[in-house]
């Protein structure tokens, strides 16, 4: 069959299982999950995985994650259909989880439903192309708390806390060619972006240690560290007119910690700072700066302070000829008027740039599906055709235009791409971060027991293997008094 002729059955297929798709899509909305704690939602994928009849179905990969996959009639290569497993805390939101506030305000389970309705339109129709599709289910794209991820990397053996950062550097990428994904955008008309560049990020945990005393008769015996980190806060502000424009530079401080009584002076107070701009050496410039605003207050209040960085995600790397591929799947479905390829560096913050930097990697953003914004209250659903429907499509047409004629494009996509981390990038991408790589760069595990899903890290979870438990993500200095 030729590819044209494979795109036209497999799209009635994902007509014919309409309701099924939206079905997986309602069950997966229901089930909402924050990072690296996804038991539920992964069990359902492994389940549906196993019905779609995939082979090979790992689970537990970096704690959660799932995958499967299906053969072609040759094995050129394989494209992954990838998804992220996690929601996040959005309290208020009307199909939050009531004991986690966690809810899918992101659209990650349109992602899974699009793994899912991918690995159903394709199942009848593998012989026809050259070679292998791999369905993946992630964890954790949005974050974790600063002390889980404490938790985790004493306890869980991750040194790097995006799902996918992890999978590439425990080598579950590494063979894989390509990967086509999508992602929800918040806008009303229908509408596909593909986007070639993106920001980075970086996170900073600042830890302020005064001296705590009574705040009546004895208040001028304490060191006030949630005054001293309100001083930080107001430093940070008085240098935000010098943020360079050509930096996309945006400084986000929250206080975690700051007292437990009105009757004490706080002896300590812990400050979390997310750092975003359009390169890496502007995160690292604004990161420097805020150091020394943090220690200078320090010294002038009398107080200690431990300022512990933690990394983000690289930005989105061009793909090259995929995006081509992308490009012309969408213009045929909703016509060229209304799809576009924004390079740059977009307001798109997201661990497939890490990825991205490995092999082949396009993100699609669909727009017409939802109402309100991300990670806000009202973003759901309004029209399941751009909601559920249009993403199954894209991905699947994208996947038989890649494997098709014994995956020429495919090859072509390999040869266009200029492979930052190299063609085995596990090592290289690990350097990169400071942090090892696992003897075993390949394998399965349990899924973890379900105490482990739970919001509050739980030690009765088993610790890494001796060899996870080596090397750092995280850089710790001191300053003060």
């Amino acid at each position: 069959m030729r590819p044209e002729e494979i795109k036209k059955a497999v799209f009635q297929k994902i007509d014919e299982n309409r309701d099924t798709i939206t079905g997986w899509a309602n069950d997966l909305l229901r089930m909402p999950e924050l990072g690296f704690r996804e038991v539920k939602t992964a069990g359902y994928m492994k389940r549906q995985f196993a019905a779609l009849g995939l082979s090979d179905i790992r689970e537990g990969l970096v704690l959660t994650g799932v995958s499967g996959r299906y053969a072609g009639a040759e094995h050129a290569g394989t494209v992954g259909v990838m998804g992220e497993l996690d929601a996040l805390v959005c309290e208020g939101h009307p199909y939050a989880d009531p004991s986690t506030n966690a809810a899918h305000a992101c659209g990650h389970y349109v992602q899974l439903t699009s793994v899912l309705g991918c690995a159903l339109a394709l199942r009848d129709y593998m012989q026809y192309l050259g070679g292998d599709v791999e369905f993946i289910a992630v964890p954790c794209e949005e974050g974790v708390s600063l002390d889980y991820r404490d938790y985790l990397e004493k306890e869980r053996g991750l040194r790097l806390f995006g799902g996918k950062q992890e999978f590439i550097r425990r080598g579950y990428v590494n063979d894989l060619d390509a990967v086509v994904m999508m992602h929800t955008a918040p806008v009303p008309e229908t509408v596909i972006d593909l986007p070639t560049g993106g920001r980075t990020f970086g996170g900073k945990k600042i830890t302020i240690e005064g001296k705590a005393a009574h705040s009546g008769g004895e208040s001028h015996l304490g060191v006030n560290a949630l005054q001293c980190a309100n001083l930080i806060i107001s430093g940070i502000n008085a240098i935000r007119e010098t943020f360079r424009t050509e930096d996309l530079l945006n400084v986000n401080v929250i206080l975690t910690e700051g007292g437990t009584s009105a009757g004490i002076i706080p002896g300590r107070a812990v400050l979390e700072v997310n750092i975003r701009a359009g390169s890496t050496d502007a995160v690292e410039r604004a990161g420097s700066r805020i150091d020394r605003i943090a220690e200078g207050c320090a010294y002038a209040l009398g107080a200690d302070v431990k300022i512990r960085d933690y990394p983000g995600y690289l930005p989105l790397h061009d793909a090259g000829y995929l995006v081509d591929v992308m490009r012309e799947n969408a213009e045929a479905l909703i016509g060229k008027e209304h799809v576009s390829v924004t390079g740059g560096t977009p307001a798109i913050m997201t661990d497939t740039g890490d990825l991205s930097h490995c092999l082949p990697a396009v993100q699609a953003s669909i727009g017409g599906g939802f109402y309100g914004m991300h990670h806000c209250r009202d973003f759901v659903m309004k029209d399941e055709e751009a909601a559920y429907i249009l993403p199954v499509k894209l991905l699947a047409g994208a996947v038989v235009d890649l494997l098709a004629d014994r995956a020429e494009k495919l090859k072509r996509v390999k040869e266009s791409f200029d492979y930052p981390f190299g063609q085995e990038p596990a090592e290289e991408y690990a350097k990169r971060y400071g942090v090892s790589v696992p003897a075993s760069n390949r394998g399965s595990q349990k899924l973890p027991d379900r105490s482990c899903g739970s919001q509050a890290p739980d030690r009765r979870c088993s610790a890494g293997t001796a060899e996870e438990s080596r090397g750092t993500d995280a850089s710790e200095r001191g300053g003060g008094r």
